[in-house]
């Protein structure tokens, strides 16, 4: 098994208690595997929680309606997904370069949280062939756990708007949705 940033199991704790619930992991011991126990409040409390102080829903202030998520480890990007769909944004997840071109003519998606370290093709490629495909109405944000100077430079060069490290905060992403693009 290939190891990756181990932002799975930290973004599902984050997502979970953001809405007010708990993640418990249970195991025998070496050998005996894991059981995660995931604890959600009801449904209405959830409702209640979302609304914003003016009553408006959630979903209504969000810049996006429609987020492609590239990224390879199928974890990290379920737990992305289900955070930004109990948002009521629309989401689509592709696992490499190749599908992320192909999904993004049909679902045309006004921001796109991309990984950098793909398989095969890297996403500064993705990103200068998103950027190609989707002009500049999509908002295009790496979320990386290439940090230096030189992959900000790498990622600004593809077209990518924003550069974020992983792990990131389920705060923070809601704070990249809410986001307008930049202009320029």
């Amino acid at each position: 098994m290939e190891g990756g940033l181990g932002i799975g199991l930290t973004l599902v704790r984050n997502l979970v208690e953001l809405h007010g619930g708990e993640v418990r992991a249970v195991s025998e011991g070496v050998g005996q595997g894991s059981r995660f126990l995931v604890s959600l409040p009801i449904l209405a409390d959830a409702q209640t929680r979302s609304s914003t102080s003016d009553g408006a829903s959630a979903s209504e202030s969000l810049s996006a309606s429609r987020v492609l998520i590239v990224e390879d480890r199928a974890d990290s990007a379920e737990g992305l997904a289900a955070l930004l769909r109990i948002s009521g944004l629309e989401v689509e997840i592709a696992t490499d370069g190749p599908s992320a071109l192909g999904r993004c003519l049909d679902f045309r998606p006004d921001l796109v949280l991309l990984d950098i370290g793909l398989p095969g093709m890297d996403g500064y490629e993705v990103g200068r062939r998103l950027r190609e495909l989707l002009g500049s109405d999509a908002r295009i944000v790496a979320l990386t756990g290439y940090g230096h100077d030189e992959d900000r430079r790498l990622a600004s060069e593809a077209g990518i708007d924003e550069h974020v490290l992983k792990p990131i905060r389920p705060e923070a992403i809601e704070t990249l949705v809410r986001r307008p693009k930049r202009d320029g």
